[in-house]
């Protein structure tokens, strides 16, 4: 009784693969373990399309901290809550739902990875922006806005030097390359599809 696009990922979630002839493998890495815990019923991916709902709009409110004042941070979140994928649309865990947590934690990660240069929160982002790319590859367009805020900004020297650009690329890069192997072997499949 579930949505097309969310029953073709309990279908992937049970045959794990770095990649699929229609779309990237995140959204199936995420209910296979989703389903470690939970039952495969149509209750259980509606729960994870809530859960995974509340989870990005729970980061953006963390990042909204850092930015916002108290009051303009609620109407921030309200406002969010009006894109789809967070009311309407976020009822099915499909492809496009999965970004929504994955962009809010990349943006997260990679704002405190610049702020502090630490190569945790650098690795964190690293970490973060490859699952974002393994979600889907729009999130090339979230990784180029990042880069140059990263170029644009005053403190970018400071930041450049330091090993954390370096530690986010290479981790990025590291989660990346089995799914680059894959997508070389089968002909670029979800590229061609799109």
């Amino acid at each position: 009784g579930v949505q097309s696009d969310t029953a073709e990922l309990v279908d992937w979630s049970h045959h794990l693969a770095p990649g699929y002839a229609k779309h990237l493998p995140f959204a199936a890495w995420l209910m296979h373990t989703w389903f470690m815990l939970f039952p495969t019923r149509d209750w259980s991916c509606y729960l994870l399309a809530m859960v995974y709902a509340a989870l990005g709009l729970w980061i953006a409110w963390r990042l909204f901290a850092r930015f916002l004042d108290p009051d303009k941070r609620v109407v921030a979140l309200a406002c969010l809550t009006l894109v789809p994928y967070f009311n309407f649309l976020g009822l099915r865990f499909d492809h496009n739902a999965v970004l929504g947590a994955l962009w809010a934690a990349t943006a997260l990660c990679f704002i405190r990875s610049y702020e502090t240069r630490s190569a945790t929160w650098a690795a964190a982002a690293g970490a973060a922006a490859a699952a974002a790319m393994l979600g889907k590859y729009w999130s090339i367009m979230l990784l180029a806005g990042l880069a140059v805020a990263a170029i644009v900004d005053t403190r970018r020297a400071i930041y450049f030097r330091s090993a954390a650009p370096w530690v986010t690329i290479a981790v990025g890069a590291l989660l990346l390359a089995p799914h680059g192997v894959w997508l070389v072997t089968h002909d670029f499949l979800p590229i061609t599809y799109a």
